[in-house]
């Protein structure tokens, strides 16, 4: 468990459910590829961890409950699988170095105190297959457990940052989901929280034209930018 501070709750989203894009921040992972999609956030993928002493990969199927407005909680939860009515799952590849590790459970709670502020609480039951005493195992799982809240919160802010960002360019590829449908839950909770709604612009660039206090903001002026920059939403229409 850990505190993660100073990126937007949306972009701690982005960071979760590009399941394709975990190689560019994960610790280890030399392998991500959603294998399908089973609604907005659900789905299906295959992930590859690679050490000097092992390589294991894993079929996993994820999806997240929304439980924000009761709780300020959002809950992801996967397990691994082994076949699917939906989609081709790939054979293990069972080696002296690879083989195929089972995920019992998964889950994440992200818990949030403000939109730029959460306690994140990940509980797991991994069975790694790896060659090693268990009790080598747990220690070097709750070494990577924290490396992971460190290399999450770096890749989340890291979107604000960098206009050509993967995540961020994974935002403005897709508008149905982040300002269609993410926009409007985050303005709900900052309303019945109280909290200040401040929105990242990069969750914006994927609408042809946006005002800002009645002047009209262009992509090429986005992309000048080289600090983050949000602004507050009763300033912004979008066309």
């Amino acid at each position: 468990s850990g505190e993660i501070k100073g990126c937007n709750v949306i972009e701690m989203i982005s960071v979760l459910k590009e399941f394709d894009l975990f190689t560019s921040w994960l610790p280890f992972c030399s392998k991500s590829v959603i294998l399908g999609k089973l609604g907005k956030v659900e789905g299906v993928g295959l992930f590859e961890v690679q050490t000097p002493f092992f390589a294991r990969d894993c079929i996993i199927h994820a999806f997240a409950c929304d439980s924000i407005l009761e709780n300020k909680c959002i809950l992801v939860q996967g397990s691994s699988i082994d076949k699917s009515k939906d989609f081709d799952i790939p054979t293990p590849q069972k080696t002296w170095f690879k083989d195929r590790m089972i995920i019992h459970n998964f889950k994440v709670k992200i818990e949030l105190e403000s939109t730029e502020r959460a306690n994140v609480l990940v509980v797991a039951n991994v069975e790694s297959k790896a060659p090693l005493p268990q009790s080598i195992v747990n220690f070097l799982m709750k070494k990577v457990a924290g490396m992971m809240l460190i290399m999450f919160l770096k890749a989340a802010m890291k979107i604000a940052q960098l206009y050509d960002n993967p995540h961020r360019a994974s935002i403005r590829s897709d508008p149905q989901f982040y300002c269609d449908w993410i926009l409007p839950k985050f303005e709900k909770i900052c309303q019945k929280f109280g909290w200040t709604a401040e929105i990242p612009l990069s969750i914006l660039e994927s609408k042809k034209n946006i005002e800002i206090d009645g002047r009209e903001i262009n992509h090429s002026e986005i992309s000048s930018l080289s600090v983050p920059f949000v602004v507050s939403p009763e300033k912004i229409e979008l066309k």
